[in-house]
Formats: structure tokens, sequence, C-alpha cells
């Protein structure tokens, strides 16, 4: 098993698509979702790669990840959250969440927010 940790959500930025969560998004989730290999087969329990724990910070959201596939061999990865029950609102031309349920993640090839990754843990190098 992987280990790897890093940020899945950043509140209050604008990504590569537009869309922005509010700073004060009301964001539902688990204490733990699946984590697949960029968005394959959502819906199908066959793909999953992993799983991952999600704590919300002031920042967005972070979460640990065990990785349960010995075919990512890389030490990091983009990220990207798939959302539910999204609830929003546009303004200047911006697509603004204000409340959705993260049903999963998915490691991604073309991250909305480059600055969502995921690292090994040190003691798992």
């Amino acid at each position: 098993m992987i280990k790897m940790e890093g940020r899945l959500l950043n509140l209050g930025t604008v990504d590569s698509c537009g869309r922005k969560f509010a700073e004060d998004c009301k964001i539902t989730f688990p204490n733990k979702v699946p984590v697949h290999w960029n968005f394959d087969r959502l819906y199908d329990p066959r793909p999953v790669i992993g799983d991952a724990n999600i704590v919300r910070d002031d920042k967005g959201l972070v979460c640990e990840v065990n990785l349960t596939t010995d075919l990512l061999t890389e030490d990091e990865y983009y990220v990207g959250g798939y959302y539910t029950n999204v609830k929003r609102h546009d303004e200047n031309s911006i697509c603004v969440i204000d409340a959705c349920a993260l049903r999963s993640m998915s490691i991604v090839l073309a991250p909305a927010d480059k600055s969502l990754k995921i690292r090994k843990e040190e003691n798992n190098v």
C-alpha cells in the first residue's frame, strides 16, 4: 500500500475552468471516499485504486490517501474531486459553488488547479 497526502480543494480561488468554491461553501463528505484513476468509471467499483480520508481545514479539503495499486510509482500526482448536489451561482463570469457533496476523488492528468497534489508521505519513501 502506498500512502500519500495533500490538498484536494482550495476555497476562494478560481480554477482553470472558471469555477470557484466559495470560502463559506457548505461541503458534505464522508470520512473516507474512493480514489479512482482520472475519473474512470465512477459508478463501477472495480477501477477503485484506493481510498482517502478527507478533512476540512481553513483553506479547503486535505486528504490522506491509501493507494492499493503498485502501478503508480511517482512521488507526486495531481488530484481532483467528484462532487454532486452542487448549488451554484454566477458572479462576473465565474461559476461560484455555494454547496456540494464530495463523492470520490481521482488522480488526474490534466488538473483544473495545479496546486491540488498528493505526495508520498515522508516515512513511505
